[in-house]
């Protein structure tokens, strides 16, 4: 590890100060969701469960958010996700640990949400994916990385626009394995949420295979 931050000194990603990818002074800058949001309507609710108002059918049963998206927060997390730097993910994994809230209920399992082949092969890693294991690893929650797939290359939701982004994630995702889901309690996790489009479409293709309940699980959501 010494050698490591010798051959590649770590700077942090909001202020560019070396040592870490997230310095001190910026931890302090952090925001965290000290209360529980609807996935739905973004409004508080108790114990991170979906309003009775808002619930349907096919939609997320509650939400759990760590940190709000806004800077230092988002610098990190572009840090990882666009500059391919798989390590900065270490800073993430601190605030899930140390920041996982007590209402959380206990899944049964954890399915990040996946990325398309050909963009995995680009980027080398899947962060949603490295959160989950780390999540799982925390909670002893088994990881389910080839349950959900997506078949279908999209453009980046961040490049898109609100109204176009369910329509870009249409039919994205399929559901390989259902006996893996059915009846269960599920954890879909990913990085970011905004709009929560990504975690609502996912949700639907699970509940139609079969899972009990499905929560969205994110590192940061922009509030």
């Amino acid at each position: 590890m010494f050698i490591d931050d010798l051959l590649f000194p770590k700077r942090c990603a909001s202020c560019d100060a070396w040592g870490s990818y997230l310095c001190d002074l910026c931890k302090q800058e952090l925001r965290y969701f000290d209360f529980s949001l609807c996935p739905i309507c973004d409004r508080p609710t108790n114990d991170g469960k979906t309003h009775d108002v808002c619930r349907s059918p096919l939609g997320l049963d509650g939400f759990i958010p760590i940190v709000q998206y806004r800077e230092p927060a988002s610098d990190l997390m572009k840090k990882i996700k666009y500059a391919r730097v798989c390590d900065a993910a270490r800073e993430a994994y601190s605030m899930f640990s140390l920041h996982w809230p007590d209402f959380a209920p206990s899944f049964d399992a954890l399915i990040p949400v996946p990325m398309h082949p050909k963009k995995l092969r680009v980027r080398g890693f899947n962060q949603a994916e490295l959160f989950a294991h780390h999540l799982g690893r925390l909670n002893r929650t088994p990881v389910l990385t080839d349950a959900l797939v997506k078949i279908r290359e999209t453009a980046s939701q961040a490049s898109l626009k609100v109204d176009d982004r369910k329509q870009n994630l249409q039919q994205g995702f399929v559901c390989l394995h259902k006996k893996d889901v059915q009846k269960k309690k599920i954890g879909l996790v990913d990085d970011v949420a905004t709009t929560r489009t990504t975690l609502s479409l996912a949700c639907e293709v699970l509940k139609k295979a079969g899972a009990k309940e499905v929560w969205g699980v994110v590192l940061a959501h922009s509030f």
